[in-house]
């Protein structure tokens, strides 16, 4: 489809087809999230936006079968909307270690949000299994929820996930903890 061929010579290896997680056994995408998929590719512009500010771009998963592969055990299943694509920083927002959380909220640029840990395990996962990277071999703050809606709300649980021997492993990190190696996690609103 000439819109997936567009991402791919945009954004090069940092783009991961719905192709690239059939082949690699990490779900099956039905035709009609194919369409969806291909029909809601960023634009142009959006792409090298992503390039730009190092973004990798994957589609969502389509059930929760990726958890058997990943070793988040205190995590409630939130589904993912299939047929959508996930678009997260593959480094740390910029100058965001030796901050508490409020404090890296504040870093984070108009069109960027924190990702839920289940959208940063999934997309470690992707990159792992599909391009043989292993990103975030430091702490990177995420949340147990969407918290775009409140963003300075403390209600939700806030967790630093990386990859640690071949597998995201997940750490609780307290709201005000300002410790070096904790950055905060960016994904881009689609």
């Amino acid at each position: 489809m000439d819109t997936m061929r567009r991402a791919q010579t945009v954004l090069g290896d940092d783009f991961i087809s719905v192709e690239d997680i059939m082949s690699a056994g990490l779900g099956v995408y039905t035709l009609a999230q194919v369409k969806q998929l291909a029909m809601t590719i960023p634009s142009r512009k959006v792409l090298e936006e992503l390039k730009r500010n190092d973004y990798g771009l994957v589609p969502q998963p389509t059930s929760k079968d990726f958890l058997k592969l990943i070793s988040l055990r205190e995590i409630e299943y939130v589904a993912l909307p299939g047929g959508q694509w996930l678009a997260i920083k593959k480094t740390p927002v910029l100058g965001s270690g030796f901050h508490t959380w409020c404090e890296q909220l504040q870093l984070l640029k108009g069109g960027e949000r924190v990702p839920t840990i289940l959208e940063a395990a999934w997309f470690l996962l992707a990159f792992r299994t599909v391009r043989r990277q292993q990103l975030f071999t430091y702490l990177l703050r995420t949340s147990t929820q969407d918290v775009s809606a409140a963003p300075h709300s403390l209600g939700s649980r806030h967790f630093a996930v990386r990859e640690l021997r071949g597998s995201e492993t997940l750490f609780s990190v307290e709201d005000g903890y300002a410790g070096t190696g904790v950055g905060l996690s960016a994904a881009w609103k689609l």
